[in-house]
């Protein structure tokens, strides 16, 4: 007879280097090992190899082997081979904290309507020395601002329904895919974090991460332009055979001449990237003085964003 878990922990592996810290993560965990199993998703690694790092942590495990290759046809094939009501997101390179999973567990359970939910996470370097910390919002709420600044929820840090996501078709792949996800959940549910810091995210050159593929820039168009096009009633992804591309500018171009709202959106959209181009250039100088100039155009939202990152830092002090 099969045995039934709370929570299916979903791990899409593509290198095995840091494995083993993440999976003894997983069995340092406060809730007790009946309650989940993890999922693991061989993308090009050793099969053998993983299933020895598993077992020498935890007992209730089950790989499967990807036959396509990327992270989200790794994550669809976990989804359609896990039952359990609650699937956990963790990268093969993170930690999580020891009070993650029942902390996430307990908020779902008594939030029935919160569909998704992450936390705050931590940065560190490949030898495990602390970066910094980086913040999401408690309350996703369904602002321009909120869902299209960045992705509002940490990927590997995340607790959903699982009946609920794959009720939507789960993953997609022409766009970031954790950042799609969250806001189509968001238009049927609640989406939150929790305010505790609940994993610690590796840094590292060799990171396998959509950012490669996105920059913030382009993921807020590609997801934007999904999200107004549902909105509208028109398609919200390429059809077979059409390239992402070629979507994404006949989309952008109905949208503008029959959606007020996302010309709108548009309009600070240009704005948002002007200010996010500024603040990851690394001289100092040149970025204070572009965000002068750049203060002259828009004054309240640079003050807006300046007040933000003050208030960033004293809560890293902080913490």
């Amino acid at each position: 007879m099969k045995k039934s878990f709370k929570i299916s922990v979903l791990i899409p592996c593509h290198s095995l280097k840091y494995l083993a810290e993440s999976i003894a993560s997983i069995a340092k965990q406060t809730l007790g090992e009946d309650w989940y199993e993890v999922i693991l998703v061989g993308d090009r690694i050793d099969l053998e190899e993983a299933e020895r790092i598993l077992s020498n942590h935890i007992s209730n495990f089950r790989i499967l082997k990807s036959e396509l290759p990327g992270i989200v046809n790794a994550l669809n094939l976990g989804l359609t081979n896990i039952d359990s009501p609650y699937v956990a997101r963790l990268d093969d390179d993170d930690l999580m904290t020891p009070d993650r999973l029942e902390k996430q567990l307990l908020y779902l359970e008594k939030n029935v309507q919160v569909v998704a939910v992450g936390g705050q996470i931590k940065l560190i370097g490949e030898d495990g020395t602390f970066l910094q910390y980086a913040n999401f919002p408690l309350r996703v709420n369904q602002s321009v601002r909120c869902l299209f600044t960045s992705s509002p929820v940490a990927h590997p840090a995340s607790m959903f329904r699982c009946n609920i996501v794959k009720s939507i078709g789960g993953y997609r792949d022409f766009l970031p895919e954790d950042w799609d996800l969250w806001v189509r959940l968001r238009e049927i549910g609640l989406v939150e974090n929790l305010p505790d810091v609940i994993l610690q995210y590796r840094v590292h050159p060799n990171q396998q991460s959509r950012n490669q593929m996105y920059g913030r820039s382009s993921g807020r168009s590609y997801v934007s332009a999904s999200f107004f096009a549902r909105a509208i009633g028109i398609s919200d992804s390429p059809k077979e055979g059409e390239s992402k591309f070629d979507w994404l500018d006949q989309t952008q171009r109905i949208l503008r001449e029959i959606s007020p709202k996302y010309k709108k959106f548009e309009q600070w959209s240009v704005k948002q990237s002007e200010i996010e181009s500024i603040l990851e250039t690394k001289t100092k100088f040149t970025r204070l003085r572009s965000l002068l100039i750049l203060g002259a155009k828009y004054p309240i939202t640079i003050s807006r964003i300046l007040a933000i990152e003050i208030v960033r830092k004293i809560r890293s002090f902080l913490k």
